[in-house]
């Protein structure tokens, strides 16, 4: 999201339609220059703090696998080319109580998202298929791709 980008989210239109269509609107996150995991960390939170992730129409799922309080209903984040950032700097920003890095999605990391106000369901691009262990491995909640017809992804 990089706040250079911010003023591009219509979120006034795009919550009004999506009350008036029943339909929810959550945000994916395009890669940018020096994207790191706390800047996302930094772009959560400043979609949190601008009302996006609060507001009724934003997609928010349960996260069974939540380190705290799995009946929590979180904002729905997908994170495009995720695969770029070392797992160490996600399992710093995601993770549960795993390891003593400085993880954003492990809840005992120092700079975790977990149990805080702008805590995510956080989707990263399938690339292959261990990438699914990774991620859950890492503290994702869940992985996406759009990579659906064989060799999508070959030149």
């Amino acid at each position: 999201m990089n706040v250079v980008h911010s003023t591009c989210f219509p979120s006034k239109l795009a919550y009004t339609f999506s009350g008036r269509f029943h339909f929810q609107v959550c945000l994916h996150i395009e890669p940018y220059f020096h994207r790191t995991a706390q800047s996302i960390v930094d772009d959560l939170r400043y979609a949190h703090q601008r009302g996006y992730t609060t507001h009724p129409a934003y997609f928010r799922l349960s996260a069974s696998n939540h380190p705290t309080n799995p009946k929590t209903s979180l904002p729905v984040f997908f994170i495009y080319d995720s695969y770029t950032i070392h797992p160490e700097q996600w399992a710093s920003v995601c993770f549960r109580n795993m390891c003593t890095c400085t993880s954003v999605l492990l809840a005992n990391g120092s700079t975790t998202i977990r149990g805080k106000p702008y805590d995510a369901y956080m989707i990263g691009l399938l690339m292959e298929l261990t990438d699914c262990r990774l991620f859950s491995s890492i503290g994702f909640n869940g992985g996406y791709t759009y990579f659906i017809a064989k060799n999508t992804n070959q030149p």
